[in-house]
């Protein structure tokens, strides 16, 4: 559209020297038309100055740019509609050439649609300006004039018309595909930084197994044990976010609904979130409740929520995951007490490489997390509410279940990092 307006602009001007040598050439001849026409003309030439000036002023606004746009199409459609009246009755040739240029303009401004718009205005305005010519020339509204004008109008609107929206949709689809490049190319960095952590953690637990295999006492084998389980699971949700990603893209991603414990699908989502966990303070609440849902998508839309609540909020704080029943609804919330979200990032943390304006540096990560949590919920027929303020941020998850209540609901509060973050901590293998 930038470049629709600089060749506009130049246009104008351009007519407006093109007139002044015609003003020129003609003043010895001067009459009413030329008169008119010089008004005209100086019209042109100073609102064609007042719109620059406007653009040039106004320039980092795209709402003002797009009214000063429909204020130089309207203003155009008058400078060429009075210029066509003063010189069809001498020069009819000059006057259907003009009036072509407005359903041109209308066609590289707002499409087919501005064509059609200008077209149907140009044809308004030569009904008056038939009326006008036969009452110069004592004669009735000539037809065939008119259905020539008219006609050759809507046939260039058509075909500019057509062009503007073929060109409109290759350059999106270019643009779209130069955007997905980018994507995939700043997809493969951070992903090759973010499994680097747990492949170097896998790698030198199982060098110390290895080299202590013969004495290691087993409450340390444990834990080296349970890391390399842990951040092989770890990898694994990494790999299905991945996997999600690019079935949600493509062909979609397939459901499977099956009876199951929702207390197992939430520690599930617990244990694989733990190696982000650090000093954070866990509070679990579950209702026990039988639930017919995927349980691997619902608890990878979990991990997600509490990796991202303990990336981004600060160490010793409180994460807290609730599920319950509400009216019909399986019910997931994942709260923390931490800064809150900036307003203005809400919409954009939901899409692919989303940040958090000021996040802390332990929050790495490929940046797909929430885009894959809202996208499952949708396929799930569910919905996501985001709450966030100074006090911490909440998200809670609206999933339909069939859902079967079991015994009396429960806290769990647990506090600091458990035997797996201790054993990291003390071997320095932690990622």
């Amino acid at each position: 559209m930038q470049r629709v307006e600089h060749w506009i602009t130049r246009l104008r001007w351009f007519g407006a020297a093109s007139g002044a040598a015609w003003i020129m050439a003609n003043l010895p001849d001067r009459d009413e038309t030329f008169t008119w026409a010089t008004v005209l003309l100086a019209a042109l030439a100073l609102g064609t100055l007042a719109i620059s000036l406007g653009r040039w002023r106004f320039g980092t606004k795209p709402s003002v740019l797009r009214l000063l746009g429909l204020a130089g199409f309207v203003f155009d459609g008058v400078v060429l509609s009075g210029l066509v009246w003063a010189l069809s009755p001498r020069r009819p040739e000059i006057a259907w050439a003009l009036m072509l240029l407005l359903p041109v303009e209308g066609a590289l401004r707002y499409r087919l649609g501005g064509a059609l718009a200008a077209t149907a205005a140009v044809g308004l305005f030569f009904v008056a300006e038939g009326v006008h010519i036969a009452d110069l020339n004592d004669g009735g509204f000539d037809l065939v004039r008119y259905g020539f004008i008219v006609g050759l109008a809507a046939a260039v609107a058509g075909l500019v018309g057509s062009l503007a929206r073929h060109s409109e949709e290759r350059y999106g689809a270019l643009r779209d595909q130069s955007i997905a490049v980018a994507d995939v190319e700043r997809l493969l960095a951070v992903t090759a930084h973010e499994i680097r952590g747990p492949l170097t953690a896998i790698t030198g637990a199982a060098h110390a197994l290895r080299s202590k295999a013969d004495g290691s006492a087993r409450p340390e084998r444990a834990v080296l044990l349970s890391m390399v389980s842990r951040q092989s699971r770890h990898l694994g949700m990494l790999v299905e976010d991945l996997l999600v990603t690019a079935q949600l893209r493509s062909d979609g991603v397939t459901l499977r609904s099956e009876w199951v414990e929702l207390e197992s699908v939430i520690e599930q989502a617990v244990e694989t979130a733990a190696s982000k966990r650090g000093d954070h303070h866990l509070e679990v609440f579950i209702e026990p409740l039988l639930c017919k849902i995927d349980a691997s998508r619902t608890a990878q839309i979990l991990h997600n929520l509490i990796e991202n609540a303990y990336k981004y909020t600060p160490e010793r704080s409180t994460v807290r995951v609730a599920a319950k029943i509400l009216e019909g609804e399986l019910v997931l919330e994942v709260a923390d007490d931490g800064n809150g979200i900036p307003v203005e990032r809400d919409d954009a943390l939901f899409e692919p490489f989303g940040r958090i304006v000021g996040a802390s540096s332990k929050a790495e990560g490929i940046g797909i997390g929430l885009y894959v949590v809202r996208r499952l919920v949708e396929v799930m027929g569910g919905r996501i509410d985001l709450s966030s303020s100074l006090k911490g941020t909440t998200f809670t998850i609206y999933l339909p279940s069939e859902v079967v209540s079991q015994e009396p609901s429960r806290l769990s509060l647990v506090e600091g990092p458990g035997p797996y973050e201790q054993g990291l901590q003390a071997e320095g293998l932690s990622s």
